[in-house]
Protein backbone atom coordinates (compact mmCIF):
# COMPACT_ATOMS: atom_id res chain seq x y z
CA UNK A 1 0.00 0.00 0.00
CA UNK A 2 1.57 3.25 -1.27
CA UNK A 3 0.94 6.65 0.19
CA UNK A 4 0.08 9.70 -2.40
CA UNK A 5 -0.21 12.89 -2.47
CA UNK A 6 -3.88 15.13 -2.32
CA UNK A 7 -2.71 17.09 -6.01
CA UNK A 8 -1.50 14.09 -8.03
CA UNK A 9 -4.01 12.78 -10.82
CA UNK A 10 -5.79 9.63 -9.61
CA UNK A 11 -5.21 7.03 -12.22
CA UNK A 12 -7.93 5.35 -13.90
CA UNK A 13 -8.55 1.69 -12.49
CA UNK A 14 -6.88 2.86 -9.27
CA UNK A 15 -8.74 2.81 -6.10
CA UNK A 16 -7.79 5.56 -4.16
CA UNK A 17 -8.97 6.99 -0.52
CA UNK A 18 -9.01 10.44 0.39
CA UNK A 19 -8.44 11.48 4.13
CA UNK A 20 -10.29 14.51 5.20
CA UNK A 21 -9.47 14.27 9.16
CA UNK A 22 -11.99 16.83 10.32
CA UNK A 23 -14.53 15.23 8.38
CA UNK A 24 -13.90 12.06 9.12
CA UNK A 25 -13.09 11.91 13.33
CA UNK A 26 -16.58 14.45 13.59
CA UNK A 27 -18.78 11.80 12.05
CA UNK A 28 -16.86 9.35 14.58
CA UNK A 29 -17.22 11.23 17.42
CA UNK A 30 -21.11 11.43 16.59
CA UNK A 31 -20.54 7.66 16.83
CA UNK A 32 -18.64 7.57 19.93
CA UNK A 33 -21.40 10.86 21.49
CA UNK A 34 -24.83 8.18 20.36
CA UNK A 35 -23.00 5.23 22.06
CA UNK A 36 -22.44 6.97 25.20
CA UNK A 37 -26.00 8.38 25.38
CA UNK A 38 -27.34 4.79 24.82
CA UNK A 39 -25.43 3.28 27.85
CA UNK A 40 -26.58 6.13 29.73
CA UNK A 41 -30.13 4.84 28.93
CA UNK A 42 -29.20 1.21 29.33
CA UNK A 43 -28.17 2.21 32.88
CA UNK A 44 -31.26 3.79 33.79
CA UNK A 45 -33.17 0.65 32.65
CA UNK A 46 -31.22 -1.57 34.66
CA UNK A 47 -30.63 0.70 38.09
CA UNK A 48 -33.06 3.12 37.55
CA UNK A 49 -36.35 0.87 36.65
CA UNK A 50 -34.89 -2.54 37.70
CA UNK A 51 -34.87 -3.94 33.75
CA UNK A 52 -32.04 -5.37 32.79
CA UNK A 53 -32.82 -6.98 29.46
CA UNK A 54 -35.13 -5.16 27.37
CA UNK A 55 -34.99 -7.62 24.72
CA UNK A 56 -31.30 -7.47 24.96
CA UNK A 57 -30.85 -3.91 24.29
CA UNK A 58 -29.26 -3.26 28.24
CA UNK A 59 -26.60 -6.43 27.43
CA UNK A 60 -25.84 -4.51 24.14
CA UNK A 61 -25.07 -0.77 24.75
CA UNK A 62 -23.81 -1.87 28.48
CA UNK A 63 -20.20 0.49 28.86
CA UNK A 64 -19.35 -1.85 31.19
CA UNK A 65 -20.08 -4.88 29.31
CA UNK A 66 -17.83 -6.73 26.54
CA UNK A 67 -18.30 -8.15 23.29
CA UNK A 68 -20.89 -5.87 22.63
CA UNK A 69 -21.66 -2.18 20.54
CA UNK A 70 -19.63 -0.15 22.73
CA UNK A 71 -16.46 -2.08 23.02
CA UNK A 72 -16.60 -2.86 19.55
CA UNK A 73 -16.70 0.61 18.23
CA UNK A 74 -13.50 1.15 20.67
CA UNK A 75 -11.51 -1.62 19.79
CA UNK A 76 -12.33 -0.11 16.37
CA UNK A 77 -11.46 3.43 17.02
CA UNK A 78 -8.35 1.98 18.24
CA UNK A 79 -7.60 -0.17 15.04
CA UNK A 80 -8.36 3.00 12.97
CA UNK A 81 -5.79 4.92 15.00
CA UNK A 82 -3.29 2.05 14.50
CA UNK A 83 -3.65 2.29 10.76
CA UNK A 84 -2.96 5.70 11.30
CA UNK A 85 -0.16 5.81 12.49
CA UNK A 86 0.99 2.98 10.03
CA UNK A 87 0.07 5.20 7.57
CA UNK A 88 2.54 7.55 8.94
CA UNK A 89 5.65 4.94 8.88
CA UNK A 90 4.86 4.15 5.29
CA UNK A 91 4.95 7.64 4.44
CA UNK A 92 8.63 8.24 6.10
CA UNK A 93 9.53 5.23 4.34
CA UNK A 94 8.35 6.16 0.97
CA UNK A 95 9.80 9.79 1.24
CA UNK A 96 12.09 10.04 4.32
CA UNK A 97 14.27 6.75 3.76
CA UNK A 98 13.27 6.23 7.59
CA UNK A 99 12.02 2.96 8.23
CA UNK A 100 10.13 4.10 11.47
CA UNK A 101 10.36 0.81 13.11
CA UNK A 102 9.55 2.27 16.72
CA UNK A 103 6.11 3.68 14.78
CA UNK A 104 5.48 0.48 13.29
CA UNK A 105 5.66 -0.97 16.96
CA UNK A 106 3.34 1.51 18.41
CA UNK A 107 0.96 0.97 15.81
CA UNK A 108 0.69 -2.49 16.02
CA UNK A 109 0.84 -2.40 20.39
CA UNK A 110 -2.71 0.15 19.27
CA UNK A 111 -3.71 -3.29 17.43
CA UNK A 112 -3.37 -5.58 20.56
CA UNK A 113 -5.12 -3.04 22.28
CA UNK A 114 -7.88 -2.82 19.96
CA UNK A 115 -7.79 -6.95 20.28
CA UNK A 116 -8.05 -6.47 24.55
CA UNK A 117 -10.90 -3.86 24.08
CA UNK A 118 -13.39 -5.81 22.02
CA UNK A 119 -12.69 -9.00 24.06
CA UNK A 120 -11.48 -7.78 27.54
CA UNK A 121 -8.85 -9.75 27.41
CA UNK A 122 -7.10 -7.53 30.71
CA UNK A 123 -9.98 -8.71 32.53
CA UNK A 124 -7.92 -12.26 32.60
CA UNK A 125 -5.13 -10.63 34.40
CA UNK A 126 -7.32 -9.64 37.28
CA UNK A 127 -8.09 -12.86 39.62
CA UNK A 128 -4.36 -14.04 39.30
CA UNK A 129 -2.35 -10.84 40.06
CA UNK A 130 -5.41 -10.21 42.74
CA UNK A 131 -4.47 -13.36 44.57
CA UNK A 132 -0.81 -13.40 43.87
CA UNK A 133 -0.72 -9.26 45.33
CA UNK A 134 -3.15 -10.01 47.79
CA UNK A 135 -4.47 -6.62 46.55
CA UNK A 136 -8.20 -4.89 47.05
CA UNK A 137 -9.67 -1.73 47.31
CA UNK A 138 -8.84 0.39 44.18
CA UNK A 139 -6.43 -1.59 43.27
CA UNK A 140 -9.52 -4.81 43.27
CA UNK A 141 -9.42 -4.89 39.57
CA UNK A 142 -5.75 -5.89 39.60
CA UNK A 143 -4.85 -5.35 35.71
CA UNK A 144 -4.43 -2.08 36.12
CA UNK A 145 -1.07 -3.00 38.07
CA UNK A 146 0.69 -4.95 34.97
CA UNK A 147 -0.83 -2.50 32.51
CA UNK A 148 0.64 0.31 34.37
CA UNK A 149 4.00 -0.87 34.31
CA UNK A 150 3.29 -1.29 30.60
CA UNK A 151 2.80 2.13 30.30
CA UNK A 152 5.61 3.27 32.21
CA UNK A 153 7.95 1.29 30.39
CA UNK A 154 6.28 2.98 26.61
CA UNK A 155 6.40 6.58 28.42
CA UNK A 156 10.12 5.44 28.92
CA UNK A 157 11.12 4.20 25.66
CA UNK A 158 8.79 6.92 23.45
CA UNK A 159 9.53 10.68 25.51
CA UNK A 160 12.34 11.63 23.49
CA UNK A 161 10.13 11.12 20.52
CA UNK A 162 7.29 12.68 22.16
CA UNK A 163 9.43 15.84 22.70
CA UNK A 164 10.87 16.00 19.48
CA UNK A 165 7.17 16.64 18.33
CA UNK A 166 5.97 20.30 17.00
CA UNK A 167 4.75 21.92 19.98
CA UNK A 168 1.24 22.57 18.95
CA UNK A 169 1.30 18.29 18.02
CA UNK A 170 2.97 17.12 21.47
CA UNK A 171 0.30 18.94 23.22
CA UNK A 172 -2.05 17.33 21.25
CA UNK A 173 -0.70 13.79 22.05
CA UNK A 174 -0.31 14.52 25.77
CA UNK A 175 -4.00 15.53 26.23
CA UNK A 176 -4.94 12.61 24.22
CA UNK A 177 -2.97 10.42 25.77
CA UNK A 178 -3.96 11.64 29.64
CA UNK A 179 -7.49 11.60 28.64
CA UNK A 180 -7.65 7.86 27.73
CA UNK A 181 -4.92 6.78 30.98
CA UNK A 182 -7.39 9.09 33.40
CA UNK A 183 -10.13 7.12 32.06
CA UNK A 184 -9.07 3.54 31.37
CA UNK A 185 -6.63 3.53 34.49
CA UNK A 186 -7.87 6.15 36.63
CA UNK A 187 -11.12 5.81 36.54
CA UNK A 188 -10.78 2.24 37.20
CA UNK A 189 -9.00 2.11 40.02
CA UNK A 190 -11.78 4.11 41.68
CA UNK A 191 -14.90 2.07 40.38
CA UNK A 192 -12.52 -1.03 41.77
CA UNK A 193 -12.71 0.62 45.08
CA UNK A 194 -16.66 1.04 44.65
CA UNK A 195 -17.00 -2.32 43.41
CA UNK A 196 -15.19 -3.67 46.21
CA UNK A 197 -17.64 -2.22 48.93
CA UNK A 198 -20.03 -4.34 47.25
CA UNK A 199 -21.74 -1.38 45.33
CA UNK A 200 -21.08 -2.54 41.44
CA UNK A 201 -25.02 -2.53 40.33
CA UNK A 202 -24.94 0.90 41.99
CA UNK A 203 -25.60 4.45 40.16
CA UNK A 204 -21.89 5.35 41.29
CA UNK A 205 -20.13 2.63 39.11
CA UNK A 206 -22.70 3.42 36.24
CA UNK A 207 -21.63 6.71 36.43
CA UNK A 208 -17.85 5.83 36.45
CA UNK A 209 -17.99 3.60 33.31
CA UNK A 210 -19.80 6.04 31.68
CA UNK A 211 -17.50 8.83 32.24
CA UNK A 212 -14.16 6.19 31.62
CA UNK A 213 -15.92 5.36 28.40
CA UNK A 214 -16.40 8.70 27.30
CA UNK A 215 -12.72 9.70 28.62
CA UNK A 216 -11.42 6.60 26.42
CA UNK A 217 -13.57 7.88 23.35
CA UNK A 218 -12.49 11.15 23.62
CA UNK A 219 -8.36 10.03 24.17
CA UNK A 220 -9.02 8.14 21.16
CA UNK A 221 -10.15 10.12 18.69
CA UNK A 222 -8.09 13.02 19.51
CA UNK A 223 -4.70 11.47 18.92
CA UNK A 224 -6.45 9.62 15.93
CA UNK A 225 -7.07 13.83 14.65
CA UNK A 226 -4.01 14.75 15.89
CA UNK A 227 -2.31 11.57 13.77
CA UNK A 228 -3.99 12.63 10.69
CA UNK A 229 -3.67 16.21 10.72
CA UNK A 230 -0.13 16.09 11.15
CA UNK A 231 0.28 13.96 8.30
CA UNK A 232 -1.63 16.23 6.27
CA UNK A 233 0.50 19.20 7.01
CA UNK A 234 3.82 17.31 6.50
CA UNK A 235 2.22 15.79 3.67
CA UNK A 236 0.18 18.27 1.87
CA UNK A 237 -2.64 15.94 1.95
CA UNK A 238 -2.75 12.04 2.44
CA UNK A 239 -4.31 9.36 0.14
CA UNK A 240 -4.26 5.61 0.65
CA UNK A 241 -3.76 3.64 -2.90
CA UNK A 242 -4.29 -0.16 -3.05
CA UNK A 243 -2.19 -0.55 -5.99
CA UNK A 244 1.38 -0.98 -5.97
CA UNK A 245 3.63 1.44 -7.87
CA UNK A 246 7.19 2.59 -8.23
CA UNK A 247 8.04 4.71 -5.79
CA UNK A 248 9.97 7.27 -8.89
CA UNK A 249 6.09 7.77 -10.20
CA UNK A 250 5.35 9.78 -6.74
CA UNK A 251 5.96 13.60 -6.88
CA UNK A 252 5.64 16.32 -3.82
CA UNK A 253 2.80 18.94 -4.93
CA UNK A 254 5.22 22.23 -4.65
CA UNK A 255 8.58 21.07 -3.86
CA UNK A 256 10.15 18.35 -1.08
CA UNK A 257 8.91 19.77 2.68
CA UNK A 258 11.02 21.01 4.46
CA UNK A 259 9.97 20.91 7.98
CA UNK A 260 8.09 18.49 10.04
Amino acid sequence: MDVLLAEEPVPRGRLVLVLKPGQLVGRLAIGAAVLVAMGILAAVSRIGFDHGQVYGLVQLFDLDNEANLPAAYSGALLAATAGALWLVATWKHQFEGDPARRVRVLSFLLVIMAFDEIAQLHELLSKPVRGALDLGGALYFAWVVVYAAVALVLVAIYLPSLVRLAPGTRTRVIVAISLYVVGALGLELVGAAVVDAGNRDGRTYAALTTIEEALEFAGVLLLLHTILTSLQRIAGSARVDSATTPRRSFAYPSGRPTGR
